[in-house]
């Protein structure tokens, strides 16, 4: 009959991955369980070969376990877990937070489960992408020997490129993806504020935007972060930057103070590629100190 999997709170890491895993033969039942009949029954739609269930006693046997809910639930999930007759010894268990270890699937291990994670690092906005852009993506795999050993080998039967990680470092790993992802955004996202503030219009800036987003995520992949930083720090040009921090902070301070803790952070990566004159370091670093260049 093939291997099965139940999913607990199919989200959207749950529903790419979920599907993944059948489109690539790894399993061929799934069972999903979510907080509502309703939304079990959409993430079913999408996983191929899946059964949507109302609550977690209806899940049957399996061979594997999937806890896909929000990093919050995943404790919860697990408590729920340990008292179901479905769960059965050598189960593999895994969550996919990017925060959390397997630690917190601790209660689990009494019942003879094999613990574990595997977190795709890249941004999972829509299932549908993902599962048709997947190879290559690389996954962090952490737990049990035997569960790493065996996320390992799924994660490259559907095309990733599985890495490990210690769980005592996985917080500050995930910490590197949200800067990474999230704080890109958000770091866009003051640029087109700053954009607004100049007084061009939206469609404009629109237009403005793409271009060097994507040239400077181009850059980084091709150089690195060393060689693909631009603009008045790598230069070493400390008046330039001090008069854009004058601007900022007229009118609006707090993307001023951003500014200036984004200088000492490009200003580390300006003296690691080795060129700045010295006087330009201490200039920026004046800078940064409030001093002025």
């Amino acid at each position: 009959m093939g291997r099965s999997l139940n999913i607990l709170g199919c989200g959207r890491v749950g529903r790419a991955l979920g599907s993944l895993f059948v489109r690539h033969s790894i399993f061929s039942r799934v069972t999903v369980c979510n907080r509502t009949p309703e939304s079990s029954r959409r993430a079913a739609a999408f996983v191929p070969k899946a059964k949507a269930v109302d609550s977690i006693a209806e899940m049957p046997p399996c061979d594997a376990w999937m806890i896909a809910s929000a990093d919050s639930a995943v404790q919860e999930a697990a408590q729920l877990l340990v008292a179901q007759q479905s769960l059965v010894e050598g189960n593999l268990v895994f969550h996919v937070s990017g925060a959390q270890s397997s630690e917190v699937l601790e209660p689990l291990r009494a019942r003879g489960a094999r613990l574990g994670s595997l977190h795709p690092v890249r941004s999972i906005a829509s299932p549908e992408l993902v599962v048709t852009s997947f190879t290559g993506t690389a996954c962090a795999i952490e737990g049990d020997e035997s569960a790493r050993a065996e996320l390992r080998t799924m994660v490259e039967a559907i095309g990733g490129k599985p890495f490990e990680v210690d769980s005592r470092a996985k917080m500050i790993c995930h910490a590197g993806h949200v800067f990474a992802s999230n704080y890109l955004v958000t770091v866009v996202d003051v640029a087109r504020r700053l954009y607004e503030e100049a007084g061009i219009p939206v469609e404009v800036a629109e237009t403005m935007l793409p271009p060097i987003v994507r040239g400077t995520v181009e850059n980084v992949c091709a150089l690195g972060t060393t060689e693909a930083l631009t603009g008045p720090v790598v230069r070493g040009d400390a008046s330039l930057v001090e008069r854009q921090l004058s601007a900022l902070s007229e009118v609006n301070p707090e993307i001023a103070s951003l500014y200036r803790e984004l200088v000492r952070h490009a200003t580390v990566i300006a003296e690691r590629r080795g060129h700045l004159p010295e006087e330009a370091v201490e200039a920026l670093r004046r800078i940064q100190a409030g001093q002025g260049a």
